[in-house]
């Protein structure tokens, strides 16, 4: 059984001077929500073979905070531009691309994509992924033939508040 754990970048600040959307960082409630969320899946038993964030800076430091907490080494984490705004197709190539010795991937990127991704790939339907929530989706097979996957957990800060 493979587990695909799709992860939205936390809260992002629009306070600090940047020059590019990829350089925004996080709110200090972004920081706080994505502990909570990290605590929680840590509590759950989550463990990740692989984990692949965006280029954004955002989805990064949500990456590195929550692969602290899953015991997950921060300089394995991989960066795949494809996460950045450019489609669920390109999300699912992604996916289909990871080596089948990973049991357990998570993915770190954007809306309204992850959204669209979890509607189109999956057996749930939301409005919305919010900021710091995780959709984990099972699937039996090799990540090249996935198609879709059932959910087994929707997590997002409010829900542990």
């Amino acid at each position: 059984m493979k587990s695909l754990y799709i992860m939205r970048h936390a809260k992002s600040s629009w306070d600090e001077p940047f020059n590019s959307d990829l350089e925004r960082g996080l709110k200090k409630r972004g920081y706080e929500d994505i502990l909570l969320i990290s605590k929680e899946l840590r509590k759950r038993g989550v463990k990740a073979n692989l984990i692949i964030s965006s280029p954004a800076k955002r989805a990064l430091i949500t990456a590195e905070i929550a692969a602290a907490f899953l015991r997950y080494e921060i300089e394995d984490i991989k960066v795949d531009k494809r996460l950045y705004f450019e489609g669920t197709n390109k999300i699912l190539q992604t996916i289909k691309e990871v080596d089948n010795k990973i049991d357990s991937l998570i993915i770190v990127g954007h809306n309204p994509d992850f959204t669209e991704f979890i509607n189109s790939y999956s057996n749930l339907t939301i409005d919305n992924l919010p900021t710091s929530g995780v959709v984990k989706l099972e699937f039996k097979g090799d990540w090249s033939s996935f198609k879709k996957g059932k959910s087994s957990l929707f997590l997002y800060p409010k829900l542990l508040r």
